[in-house]
């Protein structure tokens, strides 16, 4: 061994460090990251999944079992108010450290089989194996193109995997009634849902990118104001109403006489572009957060200016104008959606606490 052989070791994540690293580290791909979940984390990526296809199909819920003896099913999502009695499909996770084996898997087929024999529940629209590395060849061949081949292993198989494994409590014999059902069973049903295929559905989800680490996507462009006040904007419009005519000293100002007055005219505008830019900004992050996101940004602004609300104003218009710049300067860094709120935005959320009744422009 010659000392020409070796090389200075090159780190290629610091020669190449960019500020994204010094927050989060070396990225991690997905299909890594899911193989170093625990048991618990990946039935909870799986249910996530599920919830998007609730959320695209008629699906009614998703439940997952938490208990012991699962007979079978880890997590269900459900069709109709029958439940286990119903249209639903069962999936069963599986976090290992390499490809499933039929071996693995034969005595979770032999739970579904004997638990719909008994009656237990009924027989799922189909049977989802889930695991992080997926199938292996010989149970993904049993799987996809062999059917039949199935059965006939899970039969050869049954008192060495199933028998006495089903359940704790009793040994499942093969007997005659238990064959006969087996061998009009619907092994079609027995499926999986490759890593790939489970990523993507978790992709679609409101948890994806906190569990991944993606960023955020580029928020979309904002909805413009329509032509006629909307169903939504009464009651704040209402409210900017009653401050331009303590400002006017005009008691019957209406709408339609606010176009006499420049300023207020535009400021009206403004105003307006301001709340349909804060409902875009809701909308997006109701697409891509958890519920609260939104809502804690919106409670944060409201603490920021609360003090401004409740300042002495020489009149409503002024407070409007107070309130709204002092929420220009509230500290959004703290919420997910920090790097993409806007000026506006925060104007906006105050115009959306006023249609909440948290804000008055003109006390009554």
């Amino acid at each position: 061994m010659k000392i020409s052989e070796f090389q200075d070791l090159q780190h290629k994540e610091v020669l190449n460090i960019g500020v994204a690293q010094i927050h989060n580290g070396t990225f991690i791909s997905p299909i890594k990251r899911i193989r170093i979940f625990d048991s618990d984390e990946w039935e909870e990526f799986t249910q996530e999944c599920l919830e998007v296809i609730q959320k695209e199909t008629d699906a009614l819920c998703v439940k997952r079992y938490t208990g012991a003896g699962d007979k079978g099913v880890d997590i269900a999502l459900f069709y109709d108010k029958n439940l286990l009695d119903g249209k639903w499909e069962c999936y069963q996770c599986k976090h290992f450290d390499h490809p499933l084996r039929f071996s693995e898997m034969c005595v979770e087929f032999g739970k579904v089989i004997y638990y719909t024999f008994i009656k237990e529940y009924s027989v799922p629209l189909v049977y989802f194996l889930v695991s992080p590395y997926g199938c292996g060849t010989e149970l993904a061949t049993l799987l996809s193109r062999n059917v039949k081949n199935l059965k006939n292993k899970i039969l050869g198989s049954w008192d060495k995997y199933c028998k006495e494994k089903i359940t704790k409590t009793k040994i499942i014999p093969l007997d005659n009634t238990l064959k006969a059902y087996i061998e009009q069973f619907d092994f079609t049903i027995f499926k999986e849902k490759t890593p790939s295929e489970m990523i993507e559905l978790h992709s679609k989800s409101k948890y994806h990118i906190f569990k991944f680490a993606t960023g955020l996507p580029t928020r979309p462009k904002d909805k413009l104001p329509p032509k006629e006040i909307a169903g939504n904007e009464v009651k704040y419009i209402n409210k900017l109403l009653d401050a331009y005519r303590e400002h006017l000293s005009n008691n019957l100002l209406s709408l339609d006489d606010v176009k006499s007055y420049n300023h207020i005219n535009r400021h009206l505008n403004s105003s307006r572009e301001e709340f349909f830019s804060a409902e875009s900004l809701y909308n997006f992050s109701r697409d891509i957060f958890p519920d609260d996101t939104f809502e804690n940004l919106k409670e944060e602004i409201y603490h920021y200016v609360e003090n401004t609300v409740y300042d002495n104003h020489a009149d409503g218009f002024e407070k409007v104008k107070k309130v709204t710049e002092k929420a220009h300067d509230t500290p959004v860094g703290f919420s997910p959606l920090g790097e993409c709120v806007r000026v506006r935005d925060k104007a906006g959320i105050c115009h959306q606490l006023a249609n909440e009744d948290k804000i008055d422009w003109v006390q009554k």
